[in-house]
């Protein structure tokens, strides 16, 4: 997967840039510490271009892989919740 630099093009010469740690404690609920991880690793990478030196957001591939766990985890969460709540008002007298 080719990172390129929206502006000039790019695609060989760019810089990792720090950023801040982006976590949401709702999803650690509703996911457990798995999903909420899988989602923290999932986000864009901010890089700067070499050429440039334009900053721009990107998802790399592993980024990717990780945003397709995350989703997975959710979507066995929420079908749990509503088969959860199915059966309560299915079977309640």
């Amino acid at each position: 997967m080719t990172i390129k630099c929206p502006q000039c093009g790019e695609t060989d010469k760019r810089t990792v840039l720090r950023q801040p740690a982006r976590h949401n404690f709702l999803l650690y609920v509703l996911g457990g510490f798995i999903g909420g991880l899988f989602w923290a690793l999932s986000q864009d990478t901010k890089f700067q271009c070499g050429q440039c030196s334009h900053i721009f957001y990107a998802h790399t591939a592993i980024s990717r892989v990780f945003w397709v766990l995350c989703m997975l985890i959710y979507g066995i969460v929420a079908v749990g919740i509503c088969y959860g709540l199915w059966t309560t008002f299915v079977s309640s007298p």
